[in-house]
């Protein structure tokens, strides 16, 4: 299952973010979005998961079961947080 194919201009809502500590400085965000245009209301909202590590300042995104790491991390924020996340997510 992959993601669907969304316009850049219009950003999602973001209805939920959940951090889960993992080992070893991993940690991870699961996301719930809901796209303009999705019906109303959105019976089963967009999911996706971000991995980081609070000693590296890589950022992986999970979808579908597929992996996509992030590039250019910092042009989000210093780290993986909630205000990156709506950075990530917010208008390009």
């Amino acid at each position: 299952m992959s993601l669907p194919q969304r316009k850049a201009s219009t950003p999602p809502t973001i209805l939920g973010i959940k951090r889960k500590n993992g080992v070893a400085g991993n940690y991870a965000y699961t996301v719930h979005l809901a796209y303009p245009g999705d019906q109303e209301p959105a019976t089963q909202p967009t999911m996706v998961t971000l991995h980081s590590n609070l000693f590296t300042n890589s950022v992986t995104l999970e979808a579908g079961g597929q992996q996509v790491r992030v590039i250019n991390t910092e042009r989000y924020g210093p780290d993986l947080n909630p205000t990156w996340i709506r950075n990530f997510f917010g208008p390009q």
